[in-house]
């Protein structure tokens, strides 16, 4: 986001050309997140209600990966053709979790209570 204000005509334009920077946009999140979630939550159901988007299937792809070239790390084609099965799996199961925490979020309210329907 801090470099879209440097970089991003629309973006510049919607800030007044104020810059403020990580450590500025974090803190605002941390503080306003809950009502960051409701205001999102609701612009996706007010645009799905007009017919501009379809929800369906909503992944979220947090992977952190560190880098690291060491023997144990690295791994010949071979080897993996064998494990893929195995990956194919794993990747299935993280998936299906980031679709459960998407869902369970979304039928929660600000405050992180559930919301009856």
């Amino acid at each position: 986001m801090e470099s879209a204000c440097y970089n991003r005509l629309d973006v510049i334009w919607l800030m007044e050309g104020q810059t403020p920077d990580h450590s500025t946009i974090a803190d605002f999140v941390k503080v306003h997140g809950k009502h960051l979630w409701s205001v999102f939550r609701d612009v996706l159901k007010v645009a799905s209600e007009a017919g501009l988007i379809k929800l369906g299937h909503v992944a979220v792809d947090g992977t952190k990966i560190e880098a690291d070239a060491g023997r144990k790390s690295v791994y010949k084609k071979e080897t993996l053709s064998g494990k893929r099965p195995a990956i194919r799996r794993l990747l299935r199961l993280r998936d299906l979790c980031s679709c459960v925490t998407v869902l369970q979020r979304s039928e929660q309210g600000p405050d992180g209570q559930a919301v009856s329907r």
